[in-house]
C-alpha cells in the first residue's frame, strides 16, 4: 500500500483534439482530460453532434481505457441527458440521446472519471 503522504503523480489539464466537426461549447468549456494517479478526469461541453454513434474526440494515447467505459451526462437546459462512450480505440463517441433527435444546436456536457 502507498503512503498517503506521497505525492500523486499528476498533470495539468490538456484539451482534447475534436474531431468530425464537433466544437467546443466555448472558450470556458473546452473539453479536457486530466491525470492524477491511476483515475482520469474529463470535462467540458460540446457542440455540433448531429448522429447517434459520432465520434467527437480523441484520447491522448496513454490515457485510452483498455475497456468501453459508458456514461450519462446532461445535455441542453431542458433536462435531456446524452449516453456518451469511451473506447479502447480512443474516441469520445455519444450513442444515444433522450431526445433522440440530433441537432447541430445541442450541446453535451462531458463530466466523468475513469481508472487506468
Amino acid at each position: 500500500m502507498r503512503p498517503l503522504n506521497k505525492e500523486i503523480e499528476s498533470s495539468d489539464w490538456i484539451n482534447l483534439e475534436l474531431e468530425n466537426g464537433a466544437e467546443a461549447y466555448s472558450e470556458s468549456y473546452k473539453p479536457q482530460i486530466k491525470k492524477i494517479g491511476n483515475i482520469i478526469f474529463l470535462r467540458g461541453v460540446v457542440k455540433k453532434i448531429n448522429v447517434q454513434g459520432f465520434n467527437f474526440a480523441k484520447i491522448p494515447t496513454d490515457l485510452i481505457p483498455k475497456q468501453n467505459i459508458a456514461f450519462v451526462n446532461r445535455m441542453n437546459s431542458d433536462g435531456s441527458v446524452g449516453t456518451m462512450l469511451i473506447t479502447p480505440a480512443g474516441h469520445l463517441q455519444l450513442l444515444r440521446n433522450s431526445k433522440q433527435q440530433y441537432l447541430d444546436t445541442d450541446f453535451y456536457a462531458i463530466n466523468t472519471s475513469y481508472t487506468l
